[in-house]
């Protein structure tokens, strides 16, 4: 999963597993492209997010994705969800992120 189309649609899955965990409601995709990780106050599709709701999503998205996030180098990398995404896509298993993005993202929605 290292192309274009893929990673979007991972980044598309994070963002689907976010709102669920965060109970933000339906984002638009472009949410994809926004700095999360790096702005104070975080948002995200322009709704704030506390600190804890960083944790908890990094956490929700480390535990389902089998990839470890919480490295600072790594985050750092990391400041929106397309970043994130291409980040993973180059670490973590890739049966997981199939089955990560088969369950958040399924109809490969991928454009703004």
């Amino acid at each position: 999963m290292t192309d274009d189309a893929s990673v979007r649609r991972l980044a598309v899955a994070f963002l689907r597993r976010v709102e669920a965990v965060l109970g933000l409601g339906h984002l638009p995709v472009t949410a994809v492209d926004e700095p999360v990780f790096d702005r104070v106050p975080a948002t995200l599709g322009e709704r704030p997010l506390t600190s804890l709701d960083l944790i908890t999503a990094i956490a929700t998205i480390q535990e389902e994705t089998g990839l470890s996030l919480l490295d600072k180098v790594d985050l750092a990398e990391a400041d929106t969800l397309m970043r994130l995404a291409s980040l993973a896509a180059s670490k973590a298993d890739q049966q997981a992120i199939e089955r990560f993005c088969a369950t958040w993202a399924p109809t490969r929605e991928s454009t703004p």
